[in-house]
C-alpha cells in the first residue's frame, strides 16, 4: 500500500509518503527527514502553480523518481485546515483516481504528540497524517466525510453570504461619507432594501444600476431636485457612483445566494 501524508500550506503541499505499516514516527522522522535550503528546495513539497501541480500529479502517480513505490498512490491524506487551499490538492489527486481522505486537526494533533513528533514542522505533520491513515485504514469512521451533499453546499453558502455581509459596512460608511458633502438629505436616510431584488433603492437611484422591478421609483430623484446643495452646484461625483454601484453588487449577490437556501 502507498499512502501520502499531505500538510496544506497557503500555496504548497509538503508531503511524506508510507508504504509500509509505520514503526515509531520519531524514529522514522528522524532518520527520513529531509533537508533543504533556499538553493536547494524540498523535493517534495509542491506549489500551485502549473509546473508543481504536473509534478505532484507524475508523483501520485508513481511515476518520479522520488516515488518510493512505482505505483500510483492509494491514498492522499488531507487535514481541512484551511479547506480552500486544500482542494487545490484534492481536486488533482481525484482527477487521476487517488482517493483522498481527510483527517480531523484534533486527530493530526493527537497522532503527532502521542509519537513524539517535533511541533511546528511540515514534514512532521505529513508523517503523521500519512500514519493515521494507515493505522485506521479499514475504519471509515476516523475520517470526516466531505462529499457533495445538501448540507455542505448550505453550508458553502452560508459562509459566502458571510463573506458578502462583512464587505458592505467599510463601503457603506464610505458612502455616507461621501453623501454628507454630496447630498446630506440621504446620508442619514435608513437605507430600506427590497423584497424583490435585494436592493436599497437609495444606492439602486445613485449608481444608476439596473433592477427588476416594474414600477419605476422616482422618490429619490425627487428628493435630489430638492437638495440644500444643488444651488451651490455640488452633485454627486462619480466615485460615490461607483462605491454604489459595487455595493448594489454585493447586495445582489447576497439576495441570490439566500433565494437559493428558501
Amino acid at each position: 500500500m502507498r499512502i501520502i501524508g499531505g500538510d496544506v500550506c497557503k500555496s504548497s503541499l509538503v508531503c511524506w509518503e508510507l508504504v509500509k505499516q509505520p514503526g515509531k514516527l520519531k524514529q522514522i522522522f528522524s532518520n527520513e527527514k529531509r533537508k533543504f535550503s533556499k538553493s536547494k528546495p524540498d523535493p517534495l513539497t509542491f506549489h500551485a502553480n502549473k509546473s508543481s501541480l504536473a509534478d505532484f500529479e507524475a508523483y501520485l502517480l508513481g511515476d518520479r523518481k522520488l516515488a518510493k513505490a512505482k505505483v500510483k498512490a492509494d491514498c492522499l491524506v488531507l487535514e481541512p485546515t484551511g479547506i480552500h487551499y486544500a482542494k487545490v490538492w484534492a481536486i488533482v489527486a481525484e482527477y487521476i483516481g487517488v482517493e483522498v481522505r481527510w483527517v480531523g486537526h484534533q486527530e493530526s494533533v493527537f497522532t503527532r504528540r502521542s509519537e513524539r513528533l517535533p511541533n511546528k514542522n511540515d514534514q512532521a505533520d505529513a508523517l503523521a497524517l500519512a500514519a493515521y491513515a494507515w493505522k485506521h485504514w479499514e475504519q471509515s469512521e476516523y475520517f470526516l466525510d466531505f462529499q457533495p451533499n445538501p448540507i455542505a453546499e448550505i453550508r458553502n453558502l452560508y459562509y459566502q453570504m458571510n463573506s458578502l455581509i462583512r464587505v458592505q459596512s467599510p463601503l457603506i460608511n464610505r458612502i455616507r461619507q461621501q453623501l454628507a458633502e454630496e447630498f446630506p438629505e440621504a446620508a442619514i436616510a435608513s437605507l430600506e432594501t427590497s423584497l424583490i431584488d435585494g436592493l436599497q433603492p437609495l444606492l439602486a437611484w445613485i449608481a444608476g444600476y439596473p433592477r427588476k422591478t416594474l414600477k419605476t421609483n422616482s422618490a429619490w430623484k425627487n428628493r435630489y431636485n430638492k437638495s440644500c446643495l444643488l444651488k451651490y452646484d455640488v452633485t454627486i461625483s462619480q466615485f460615490t457612483k461607483d462605491f454604489s454601484w459595487l455595493l448594489c453588487r454585493v447586495h445582489e449577490l447576497e439576495f441570490n445566494y439566500r433565494s437559493r437556501l428558501v
